[in-house]
């Protein structure tokens, strides 16, 4: 038995992670980075009805009987997600250990079972290809029919009430939410010196010199005190390492006393249906500082013998070890050798299959191939033992797996890497690389801190007095203390109710260009039918925002929306009448980043979107909340490594960026792409063309082609946080002399000093 409803959804899933933070258990399995075949689904989960935590050198059969006796067959395949009901949670690599029979000389992290499984008799998924929110309940572990009928009604009724209260208006009732920053976080520490490190790394070399083993995986350890006051917010550092290293395989599992807080880019075992997929990763390099650096590390990944061969061993492993389940002639490289692109690496993968013999099922599979050899090394109980040899602390569950295992058996799950371990105000994490032959202990070394990167900013960020996350917001006539994660749910493109929004900047506590500001916002709220607010009141809505969060210098969204339900949603439309039209305001101020700084004087690189922009011209002059498009043309853009998108119009002139206007000089005079063109007509837009013409450089507008900017001497970007930033790339190629240009710099010096006076 199976119920199930569906909803429209075009939000993240981090908003119902947070909608559902406070409830025991809770679980997210995200593709941050979405994709029809690895990053289609997200799932979340709260309130299991049993833990299972086997401890035994059996641990999977204990598994497979308890999986059995709480998950009857009769539960339906026929709906319309894959991970309806089932076990969410994770196998440590020291449980791995007792697999293969290779004891732990050191003990495991207290608290941290070697392996956990919560049961879930309801899972809410968001199908990110379709755009729709669906929550399923299953009514277990009521054995008998009318009873199971009756909780799965009464989980599906209670899940859906919230989520439909959130959907009609999502935004929390007020009350303390949890710091984003909580005191300044302690200096990172290893388990290993570089000292130590390199003698590790070499003692690895000799053993394969010795034919012990061809490879071996070596990782070091490091800590990280968040707070001294109080722990850090765990949904804070997932939110933070989510958008600074988004992947297809990350995870937020609250275990009770710990969190596991992943953002990994691999998988481990996909199996649905009888077909197994595995896709080990081997080789990594950072992305370059510059678009010619970042080819070279690309190239360098590319043609590198000593990452071929390591990838090569691997995925032979890999492949003998589904190949002892799998039935014969079935398993197959399906891929021998991809390039993946993240943030911060390049990571090189394979892709095998098979097909699972008759009476094998998802344990036999994890107990043929479980851990997985990419994060061991080749022989893999050889390599296991090197490990346990060199490696100072255990890996608990670094380079073990988390994931699903539906109520019929099927089975994804990724390899715990990018992953941080979170116990109170400490947080611990590891990161590795692979040894084989011609490796040398500087350049391992190194690829161990290019891994780490994500992570070391992600837990500055969260441990620092300010974290650029505030806590204090206005709402609906009132200042409000919400948790930090709420800012990304009134983001412009997620939430997308009818009304407008302004991005502005405040320097020394005053607004640049207010006045431009709330006369837009007035055009917007007439356009959209919105009743305004007062200038008066809006200044001082802003000023009490800023005082309230003690900022001076902030970035600051201001938002005015109407809230009606939606009559062809039925479930929108059976919510309560006094929501219709209702008018809602909301400010936010965050510090203004000081990575923004540096990319405004070093020069920003953008690259042409697929996504098309073209607006009418009512559009043009207001600021809409309807953003979805250039939300995603930015996230694109963010992932591979750019700082911008620019968008094209139907014709394939230039048209706007994501979030700037372009300007470019050509023959010492300066351009823009005409309001024809369909762009919005910016704040900084408008500044950029008075100042220009005051001092002499009138601004011509022109029908614009991405060659115009490539071909140009110089570049900038504008809008009202950044003021004008120089662009000094275009799809990977300098423009001009790839650096800001003398016109770039004369205006920005203009745009600051009009901001001190």
């Amino acid at each position: 038995m199976l119920l199930w409803k569906v909803y429209d959804f075009s939000g993240s899933a981090v908003d119902i992670l947070a909608l559902f933070r406070n409830h025991p258990q809770v679980f997210l399995l995200e593709s941050s980075l979405t994709g029809l075949e690895t990053g289609r689904y997200s799932f979340v989960g709260f309130e299991p009805f049993a833990t299972l935590t086997p401890k035994e050198t059996g641990g999977l059969i204990h598994l497979r009987e308890h999986f059995h006796d709480l998950f009857p067959q009769d539960i339906s395949r026929r709906c319309p997600t894959p991970f309806p009901c089932g076990m969410a949670g994770y196998l440590s690599y020291d449980a791995g250990m007792r697999f293969e029979k290779v004891r732990p000389c050191k003990p495991e992290p207290a608290g941290v079972p070697p392996i956990l499984f919560n049961c879930y008799d309801a899972v809410i998924t968001l199908d990110h290809h379709t755009r729709k929110l669906i929550i399923t309940s299953s009514g277990l572990p009521e054995k008998k029919p009318r009873a199971r009928r009756e909780r799965a009604r009464q989980r599906l009724e209670e899940i859906s009430r919230k989520v439909e209260s959130f959907l009609a208006c999502p935004f929390p009732g007020g009350g303390e939410g949890p710091s984003s920053g909580n005191g300044r976080g302690s200096r990172l520490r290893s388990n290993m010196t570089r000292r130590e490190y390199f003698c590790a790394v070499k003692k690895a070399l000799t053993h394969i010199r010795r034919g012990d083993i061809y490879q071996v995986n070596l990782s070091q350890r490091f800590c990280f005190e968040v707070g001294k006051a109080r722990p850090a917010d765990p949904l804070t550092i997932y939110g933070l390492l989510r958008e600074l290293s988004p992947s297809h395989f990350a995870a937020y599992f609250d275990a009770g006393g710990f969190r596991i807080i992943s953002s990994s880019p691999e998988m481990f075992l996909h199996l649905k249906k009888g077909r197994v997929l595995t896709r080990p990763m081997k080789g990594t390099r950072p992305r370059g500082s510059d678009v010619a650096r970042d080819r070279n590390e690309k190239e360098a990944l590319l043609q590198s013998a000593k990452d071929k061969a390591e990838l090569l061993m691997i995925t032979d492993l890999e492949r003998n070890d589904i190949g002892r389940v799998c039935g014969y002639g079935s398993v197959r490289v399906k891929v021998m050798r991809t390039l993946e692109e993240y943030r911060t690496v390049f990571q090189a993968t394979s892709t095998i299959e098979g097909r699972l013999r008759r009476g094998k099922d998802c344990f036999d599979l994890l107990r043929a191939s479980f851990p997985g050899g990419s994060i061991t090394g080749c022989p893999k109980i050889r390599a296991m033992q090197v490990i346990k040899e060199l490696e100072p602390s255990p890996r608990g569950i670094y380079t073990g797996s988390l994931g699903y295992i539906n109520s019929w058996g099927d089975m994804h799950l990724n390899i715990l890497i990018r992953t941080l371990l979170q116990k109170g105000r400490k947080v611990y994490f590891h990161v590795g690389g692979g040894i084989v032959a011609d490796s040398t202990p500087a350049r391992e070394y190194r690829e161990t801190l290019v891994k780490a990167k994500a992570m070391r900013e992600c837990l500055n960020r969260a441990g620092a007095p300010s974290d650029g996350q505030s806590v204090a917001v206005f709402l609906d006539g009132k200042t409000r203390n919400v948790p930090a994660s709420f800012l990304e749910r009134l983001k412009p493109g997620v939430f997308e109710e009818q009304g407008v929004f302004e991005t502005m900047r405040a320097v020394r506590g005053r607004v640049a260009l207010l006045d431009e500001h709330l006369k837009r916002l007035k055009k917007g709220l007439r356009v959209t039918g919105i009743a305004p607010y007062s200038d008066s009141r809006m200044r001082r809505i802003i000023k009490k925002v800023l005082e309230a969060n003690h900022l001076s210098d902030a970035r600051l969204r201001l938002m005015v929306w109407t809230t009606r339900a939606d009559q062809n949603d039925r479930h929108r439309a059976d919510q309560d009448d006094r929501h219709k039209g209702e008018r809602h305001a909301a400010v936010m101020a965050t510090t203004y980043p000081a990575r923004q700084k540096g990319r405004a004087v070093k020069g920003y690189s953008a690259v042409i979107s697929p996504v098309q922009a073209q607006r009418t011209p009512p559009q043009q002059r207001i600021k809409s909340l309807k953003y979805a498009r250039f939300l995603k043309a930015f996230e694109d853009a963010a992932a591979k490594g750019y700082d911008e998108a620019l968008l094209l119009n139907r014709e394939g002139y230039l048209c706007e960026g994501s979030r700037t206007n372009i300007f470019f000089v050509a023959k010492g005079k300066i351009f823009t792409p005409e309001l024809k063109a369909g762009c919005l007509n910016g704040i900084m837009r408008q500044w950029v063309m008075r100042f220009s013409k005051d001092t002499g450089f009138p601004v011509g507008e022109v029908r614009a082609r991405p060659r115009d900017v490539a071909c140009a001497q110089e570049a900038f970007l504008t809008n009202a946080v950044i003021g004008v930033a120089p662009l000094v790339k275009l799809n990977g190629r300098m423009i001009g002399p790839g650096r800001p240009g003398p016109i770039t710099r004369r205006l920005r010096r203009g745009y600051l000093k009009s901001l001190r006076r």
